[in-house]
């Protein structure tokens, strides 16, 4: 085909521009805007300020604090306690003497009204509790599930930024793909109108290229509507007011590919995944509460020692004399009867143990399932990436040929309006596969239980690995 010189005045010269144009932009986002800030925000530095600043993980880290609290609670009760007292009192004593018969005398009666002020401290060590045996067990189990909470908010917090960090990302490149076809049909519709003036056109051919500026025109007013709510999400996670650049995305060969195999990865999730875990220490600590709710009807020893110091203004017998008091023993008691209060709370401690295991058992189910799905799903995901890696280079082959034809007259201006869209259409869903493909990877991250996360890592990876260890 013979190159046209640019300074003649037929209008087909000017289909040129939008082809070069959307060539420009595929190499851009295929190569994921190279010229960007090296400053841009990374999905790893999002998710460190996200650990600082975001409220709901705020909240959980909270309480999963007082989680770990009671936890400590429950565990000292198998400790000492050291109990002190102060007892002011205000005694009347009376004495009344009975009468002798044989001597027909009766002595005088007596009375005598005084305070007393008592001082005492005890000392109590269980020995033979096993109720307070199991509620410290259960504290302990108590403790590490506040770890494991704190865990799970710091997967599910990850999964979060990342739907909403590539959600921008996406809306980000949608919108440029939308500016790109914009501005070719803009050309387009000046192309059309050139021609029409100068006899080589019709007004059909305006037409066609204005509906379809028009149509681009409401999808880029859209993008930049879908862009902006995007960024406003992202920064209420982050808790900014301004939001910098963030990186670029991910081009297709930056993408993770699948490691090892199923089998693998399902064993990952059944020793890793921290709701399971969260699900099986549930289950040991209900076990242990009907354990301790089983105790009650145990006796219980415990070694006592008590001194107590008392001084009364007065008394009946003795006058002010100071009285002290101190002892060191075993006591040794057991309820006999607690109103059947002991007895409801067993079968109740029954009833949530049973509930317990049912609900681990559901969840290693829903977790081997969700693997399973998430795999599959992460080898169909790529594969469509590359497909529609080769649409968008097939589809800008198939618009540039179709160009040269209209420029050889054997094909119109509603064929090239075509081949453009199509073009366009599949550069867009290249670029939000791949974005899809790595929120779903960080789904998988969190699924398997998965600290390490090796993509995009930027200053702020050391500080989420350190949170997170």
């Amino acid at each position: 085909m013979k190159a046209m010189n640019p300074s003649t005045k037929s209008p087909f010269c000017r289909i040129r521009p939008p082809c070069l144009y959307g060539c420009c932009l595929l190499l851009c986002l295929c190569l994921g805007f190279p010229a960007a800030s090296q400053a841009a925000l990374s999905y790893q530095d999002a998710l460190a300020r996200a650990l600082d600043q975001e409220a709901r993980h705020q909240a959980e880290e909270h309480e999963a604090r007082a989680t770990r609290a009671d936890g400590w609670r429950s565990i000292a009760g198998m400790g000492p306690t050291l109990t002190a007292h102060l007892q002011p009192s205000f005694n009347e004593d009376r004495l009344q003497r009975d009468a002798v018969p044989a001597l027909e005398y009766a002595g005088d009666d007596r009375s005598s009204s005084y305070h007393d002020t008592e001082i005492g401290i005890t000392l109590r060590q269980p020995l033979l509790d096993f109720e307070r045996l199991h509620t410290a067990r259960y504290g302990s189990r108590q403790i590490d599930l506040a770890d494991q909470m704190r865990r799970r908010s710091s997967e599910e917090l990850s999964v979060r930024v990342a739907e909403l960090y590539y959600a921008v990302l996406a809306a980000r490149d949608s919108l440029a793909v939308r500016e790109a076809e914009e501005k070719t049909l803009k050309q387009q519709v000046e192309a059309a109108r050139s021609r029409q003036a100068l006899g080589y056109g019709t007004a059909i051919d305006v037409h066609d290229a204005e509906a379809r500026q028009a149509l681009a025109r409401a999808a880029t007013i859209a993008g930049r509507d879908e862009l902006n709510n995007a960024r406003l999400a992202l920064q209420e996670v982050l808790h900014q007011e301004e939001l910098e650049d963030l990186a670029p995305s991910p081009a297709l060969a930056e993408l993770p590919r699948r490691e090892r195999n199923l089998a693998f990865w399902q064993q990952q999730a059944r020793e890793r995944n921290t709701d399971l875990q969260m699900k099986d220490r549930q289950a040991e600590m209900a076990r242990l509460e009907r354990q301790a709710a089983w105790s009650r009807f145990a006796p219980r020893l415990h070694a006592v020692a008590s001194y107590t110091y008392s001084k009364p203004s007065d008394s009946l017998y003795y006058g002010a004399e100071e009285e002290s008091e101190g002892y060191i023993g075993l006591r040794l008691e057991m309820d006999l009867l607690n109103g059947g209060a002991d007895t409801a709370a067993s079968i109740a401690a029954g009833q949530r143990f049973e509930a317990a295991q049912a609900r681990l058992e559901e969840s290693r189910r829903a977790v081997a399932r969700s693997v399973q799905s998430m795999w599959d799903s992460l080898g169909s995901t790529y594969a469509l990436a590359e497909a529609y890696e080769g649409a968008a280079q097939a589809n800008r082959q198939a618009m540039m040929a179709t160009e040269a034809g209209y420029r050889e007259g054997v094909k119109v201006l509603l064929d090239v309006l075509d081949a453009q869209q199509k073009y366009y259409s599949a550069l867009n869903q290249a670029q939000n596969v791949r974005n899809n493909y790595m929120i779903l990877y960080y789904k998988f991250v969190a699924l398997t239980g998965q600290s390490e996360l090796p993509l995009q890592e930027g200053p702020g990876a050391a500080k989420v690995r350190a949170r997170e260890q």
